[in-house]
């Protein structure tokens, strides 16, 4: 009779925890399940291992999807997962980040993926990498950014388009883009002052975003406020492409974070 309540409890108990049946059925995709999916009303894209690491880590990817993946292409070996969902823009405003809430809820409350994932991003993908950090920097343990759009300076003397877009999307006066919090390139101080460890990767001849103006002040910015910052620079190199041509230092950076965060 005990033995039958104990079996009984361990059946309900492995229920509770059990994760979530997805909303559609994966496919193959090597040694994971590809799962696409619509989440209020945008595609959710997430590629889970056969084989979860404990915890379920993941990687929170923004804006491009599958972009320059040799170092995550490692960590889904590992038993990390990779996720993303699409976004009304490229600029990380606040219905962005609402969106990618909607994604991180569903896998940490749904599927019991870790809660601290890293988030990290590429150009434009760096700077919603940032903005979804500074409003989340509990969801996350910690960011790489590669040669990320993160000076709001820059748009308002080079890129009229893009300045007028964040003006309206971000609804932040000009000043606070510029000289304030809405500034990336400045708020960044807040996540150096969480302890949030980052992985900064550029090139020193990036014509698209320039170096000097983005990647370089950010880790002045950080690296002032006492951050832990790790920053390759590539010599020669233009914004593409990402990444490093090894990728072990993003797979240690990434395993370190995961660490830290247990």
């Amino acid at each position: 009779m005990r033995f039958s309540l104990i079996l009984a409890f361990c059946c309900v108990f492995a229920a509770w925890t059990q994760a979530a049946d997805w909303p559609v059925a994966g496919s193959r995709a090597g040694n994971c399940t590809y799962y696409e999916f619509d989440l209020n009303g945008k595609t959710a894209k997430v590629l889970v291992p056969d084989q979860q690491a404990p915890g379920k880590p993941w990687l929170f990817r923004t804006v491009y999807w599958r972009a320059f993946p040799n170092s995550e292409d490692v960590m889904l070996q590992k038993g990390w997962a990779v996720a993303w969902i699409q976004t009304n823009d490229r600029f990380g405003t606040p219905a962005d980040n609402a969106q990618r809430l909607s994604l991180y809820e569903y896998l940490v409350n749904e599927q019991g993926f870790s809660p601290k994932p890293v988030v990290f991003g590429m150009s434009y993908g760096g700077l919603s990498s940032l903005r979804w950090a500074l409003a989340n920097p509990d969801k996350i343990c910690g960011i790489y950014i590669d040669a990320p759009v993160c000076n709001f300076v820059d748009w308002k003397t080079k890129h009229a388009d893009c300045w007028n877009a964040a003006l309206n999307e971000y609804g932040l006066t000009e000043d606070e883009l510029l000289n304030g919090d809405g500034n990336p390139c400045i708020a960044v101080r807040k996540l150096a002052e969480r302890k949030i460890p980052m992985l900064l990767i550029c090139g020193d001849a990036d014509k698209t975003v320039i170096f000097t103006e983005h990647g370089q002040k950010l880790a002045e910015n950080f690296r002032a406020a006492g951050g832990d910052l790790e920053m390759h620079v590539k010599p020669g190199c233009d914004h593409h492409p990402h990444g490093l041509a090894d990728p072990t230092p993003v797979v240690e950076f990434y395993e370190k974070c995961w660490k830290n965060a247990q």
